[in-house]
């Protein structure tokens, strides 16, 4: 659900050249506007104020274009000078010195994202104190706390994620924090045409209109009656088949992260309230991530149980099905040799239904009283190692 107008539409029209996927592109987009922003712009939720920071982690697989992509943006913000980018390694040390002095501030991380926050170089509390960042705070022992404004963009595999991240990193105090931006594949562009110079120009000097704009953003009366009734009925649209404290910590900041949305639009189309359109948009665009983010903390939920593998060989080949549908026969036929016996088969199917990711039925077939049972995979499921994820 990408705008259709304003820088962001823009944006995306500048990137569209580039072999990363689009959504590499819109969230990195996303982040030059929050970042320019900084802690100028704001929108009131009852006793909170909110900001738009935000951690933004491009995820995929190797190779997938993901650094291209914060390149892209990197070098508009250099040349547009709207943002502190702080410099150093993604430490307390040199997050610290480069917020001392500006109060607000990007930190870009690429290759050492997953070096630092690693099981083995992993420093502790860089989590605890990067959650604290979040909400707009840093504090220094014996000191008063500072108010700041921090963004964060990296990026990482899912592999790193599943195998090499800290368990810090995996909490559901960070990990509810951060908009993962997840592709599977990349696009494949044979000679593409160059940037559009002019184009990038344009871009760079609207940034520089948005940085001092200044001050708070409300909602018009119809859309605080829309994000009332979306914010009440969260709970009851929860996909409650995972079981992660990571997704009940997403499905707590949602909000905010829609608000947040809302602020990077407005400014994205020269807008000074956010009205309805804005704020459907952005609650489409958080929609639309969640999807996604929902299949890495699927795997999350999977990989605790016995017999993962065989989980994932069923769900690749119902996948590959027409329809994403097959009986059971001819299911359990093409993975009898993965299996020990038909008990074990049927207990990991079993699973999955109990899961709601796989809905079994019945259906007459020709002859009398003949009846087959069919396996769909629901729409939201899809295979989670493809192309190395």
């Amino acid at each position: 659900m990408l705008p259709q107008d304003g820088w962001l539409a823009d944006y995306m029209t500048y990137t569209d050249n580039s072999e990363a996927d689009p959504a590499y592109h819109f969230w990195t987009g996303a982040m030059c506007i929050s970042a320019t922003l900084g802690r100028k712009v704001y929108v009131r939720s009852g006793h909170t104020t909110i900001y738009p920071n935000h951690y933004i982690l491009l995820v995929g697989p190797t190779g997938n274009r993901k650094s291209s992509a914060i390149r892209i943006g990197e070098d508009l913000l250099e040349e547009a000078g709207t943002v502190h980018i702080i410099p150093g390694e993604l430490t307390r040390r040199d997050i610290s010195a480069g917020l001392k002095d500006e109060g607000t501030g990007l930190f870009v991380a690429t290759e050492d994202f997953g070096e630092f926050l690693s099981e083995e170089h992993y420093k502790p509390g860089l989590i605890p104190f990067l959650a604290q960042l979040c909400e707009g705070r840093m504090q220094k022992r014996g000191t008063t706390p500072v108010s700041v404004c921090f963004n964060l963009l990296a990026e990482a595999t899912t592999q790193w994620l599943h195998e090499d991240a800290h368990p810090a990193v995996l909490g559901p105090d960070f990990m509810g924090l951060v908009i993962l931006a997840v592709a599977h594949r990349h696009r494949y562009l044979f000679n593409p045409p160059r940037r559009d110079e002019k184009l990038r120009g344009s871009l760079v000097a609207r940034l520089r209109e948005m940085a001092p704009w200044r001050g708070e953003v409300p909602l018009t009366p119809p859309a605080a009656g829309i994000m009332s009734k979306w914010y009440v009925g969260l709970a009851s649209g929860r996909l409650r088949l995972i079981d992660d404290p990571r997704v009940d910590e997403w499905y707590a900041r949602k909000q905010a992260h829609a608000l947040k949305m809302c602020l990077v639009l407005c400014a994205s189309q020269g807008a000074t309230v956010i009205n309805q359109d804005i704020l459907e948009q952005a609650i489409g665009i958080i929609d639309e991530v969640e999807d996604r983010m929902l299949d890495v903390y699927l795997r999350f939920a999977l990989l605790r149980k016995d017999g993962y593998r065989q989980l994932e060989r069923i769900v690749s080949v119902l996948e590959a099905a027409p329809d994403r549908t097959m009986s059971h026969r001819t299911l359990r036929r093409r993975l009898q040799h993965r299996f020990e016996s038909s008990g074990e088969f049927q207990e990991q199917m079993e699973h999955l239904i109990g899961w709601g990711l796989v809905t079994a039925y019945t259906e007459e077939r020709e002859g009398p009283g003949r009846r087959a049972t069919l396996y769909l995979l629901e729409p939201h499921v899809r295979m989670l190692t493809r192309n190395g994820m």
